[in-house]
This record gives structure tokens, sequence and C-alpha cells, in this order.
């Protein structure tokens, strides 16, 4: 486990890089530290031991193996806190921020740190009391269609295995589709909250934090959360009889992206147009659809990006990633988690991460004709 002082400092260290002028934040504080432990802290619950994951990776021609030591997880119970509704950042009745709920987003900590909102909520009497709340946001990254799928919503999943029905606070913004999804996804006797506005705190006389199921660039989830999440979507979102897609075969472009765009397309799809593969652009449907469409692949190529996390939706696929440089490894370990075949190509080691690139055709081409 990271010790107290090494958490602390760390995101320390993060605040005063990003800082723009001498203004401060309320001071920072773990959930281990005695001071929250022996006041607020409730109890602890264990959600997922700790784990060591081995896998390949290639790259420039070479096999190499890759190792990520993954901590246990537990929820915390805090009790007389303030909760943020739009990041899921918490403090503690003496004004202090809880470590294990701030973003890991620097962006996020630069906007902090710069004023663009305020941290510091209002008064008590301002606020809405509620009896016990959770929150699907809090220390990771926010925002994109990967993040609320691998480190948001799994919480739901486990509010399930603890057996809470705590109101789940949601953050202004948060499409009505997935608002509509986590209504059925979460236990009976759960009830949302969904924050009106940027500014909106509540006070918790108790809040569990459950935090990601993940780690930082790894989206290895446990098996029993991720798979149990998959069925329940689906169900949801893609029973068997809305649409016949099975065994089909999608490429993933990012043509109407701003980074990471192949430049040789045309010739990447041409290739994947003989093997029986369709080209979709993620971000041109509905999460309906692309749940609907990836539920029933047994393929799915593209680059690395937000579209790829619809691998979550299939059973047992083939996932073929494409990147500019060395390898991110998001998809590799959710590969993992997932049961899928895994396969990556990279291109020059000293390429920027999210430049346009040129696919190698010919390791395409090998990895096709030996698996199809």
């Amino acid at each position: 486990m990271i010790s107290v002082s090494t958490l602390r400092s760390g995101v320390e260290r993060l605040y005063r890089r990003f800082r723009p002028d001498e203004r401060g934040l309320p001071d920072i504080v773990s959930v281990h530290d005695a001071s929250v432990g022996r006041r607020h802290l409730k109890e602890v619950a264990p959600l997922r031991d700790a784990q060591t994951l081995h896998a390949q990776r290639r790259h420039a021609g070479e096999e190499k193996e890759l190792t990520r030591r993954l901590p246990a997880r537990r929820a915390y119970r805090l009790q007389n806190v303030r909760v943020w509704l739009d990041e899921g950042i918490v403090m503690t009745p003496q004004g202090k921020l809880v470590a294990e709920t701030l973003p890991s987003h620097y962006r996020t900590l630069k906007r902090l740190r710069a004023g663009a909102y305020d941290v510091a909520p209002p008064a008590r009497h301002a606020m809405e009391t509620v009896e016990q709340c959770t929150s699907l946001k809090g220390g990771r990254y926010h925002g994109n269609y990967y993040h609320r799928w691998v480190d948001e919503i799994p919480r739901l999943q486990a509010l399930h295995r603890l057996g809470e029905t705590p109101v789940v606070t949601l953050p202004s913004g948060y499409p009505a589709q997935l608002v509509q999804m986590i209504e059925r996804l979460a236990p009976a006797g759960v009830r949302l909250h969904q924050a009106t506005s940027r500014e909106e705190w509540v006070h918790a006389r108790e809040m569990l934090y459950v935090p990601p199921m993940t780690d930082d660039y790894c989206g290895y989830l446990p098996a029993r959360f991720v798979r149990t999440l998959r069925k329940n979507v689906v169900e949801v979102l893609a029973p068997d009889d809305d649409v016949n897609t099975q065994g089909r075969r999608y490429y993933v472009s990012r043509a109407g992206g701003d980074t990471r765009r192949v430049l040789n397309e045309p010739a990447v799809t041409r290739c994947l147009s003989e093997h029986g593969f369709e080209t979709v652009r993620a971000e041109t449907l509905s999460i309906r659809e692309q749940v609907r469409r990836f539920s029933k692949a047994d393929w799915i190529v593209g680059p690395h990006g937000a579209g790829l996390t619809n691998m979550m939706f299939a059973t047992g696929c083939t996932i073929v990633e494409f990147f500019p440089g060395v390898p991110f490894t998001h998809y590799r370990w959710l590969s993992e988690s997932l049961g899928h075949t895994y396969h990556s190509i990279a291109g020059e080691s000293d390429a920027e991460k999210n430049a346009d690139f040129a696919v190698d055709l010919s390791r395409l081409r090998q990895i096709l004709e030996a698996h199809t």
C-alpha cells in the first residue's frame, strides 16, 4: 500500500507544478490519516485484493513481458463531510480535501489552482443534506467515453456487492442516456441526485467512497465486475431480438478526431474490407447503438482512442490496436480482464503519443491471415 506521506507529497507536487500563482488550496488529507480515521472514517470494506498482472507486448519486432502490480481497493465510509458533485471531491468538516477523491487529470488540477472554479463549498445551511450518498466521480480522469465506462460506471457493481443503497450523485451535464442506464443498473432502492450546476455541493452525514476499480493507464477490471457489467448493460440496451449483428467485424476510425489519425486509412480500410470489416465512427453513434453493434462483434480494430472502449460489450473478441509509437496499455489490460485476444501494431518508438501516423500494412495482414 502507498504510504500516506508518499500519497500526500505526490498530490501536493502536482498542485505546485501547475499553480499559476500563490493562492492556496485547502489542506489535503488521506483517508488513512489518523485524524480522519478517528473522527470521520467509520469502517472500511474490501472490494478487490491486490494482484499482479502479466502479459506480452510486441513492439519494434520484439515480444516484451508486461508486469503490473495492482493494489487492493477498499470502500470508505466518511462521516459528516461535504461532497462536490461535479468532481466527486470530498471535504472534511475541518475544510481538508480528501486526497483519494481528488482528480488525477492534470488539467483539472491546473484549473483548480487557476481558480477556474471555486473549491470552497457554500455555508452548510445553504447545502442540501443527505443521509448517505456515493459518487461515481472522484479519484480519476473524467469526461470521455472510456473513463465513464471503465472508471465510473463499474462502481455501481460495487454497490451490489456491498449491499448498499445510498443516493448516487451525478455531475451536471451527464448524458441523459447514461443517467437512464444507471437508473436501471443500480441496486433497487437507489435514488439518483444529479447536480444542477458546476458549483453544487451536498452535506453528507455519511459518504460511501467507492474508488475506481482500475489504476492509472491500466484498464484492467476484476472479471466479476466487468463481466457482470457487460451482461447487465447488454440486457438493458441490446437484447437479442434488437438487432442481428452476430460475428460482425468493425474498424473504429478516428478520421473525425484531432489526434492519432491514420494517415494511410484508405489502404487500411481496403485491406480490412477484404476480410469483412465495416468502418464505423463511434462518436457518431448513440450509446445504445454502440452497445448494440459491438455486443455481437468478434473483431474490433482501430487506433488507440475512446471508441475501443466498446470492446467491453463483446464476448470472445479479437482486438487489434494501432499506436503512433510505444503502445499504451489501457486496452491491453482491459482485453485481459474481458478474455479477448489482443494484438497491437506500433509505430516508431520516438513518435509523439498523439501524432497522426501510418499503420504497418504488412503487420496488419499478418495478423488477419493468421487469425481469420
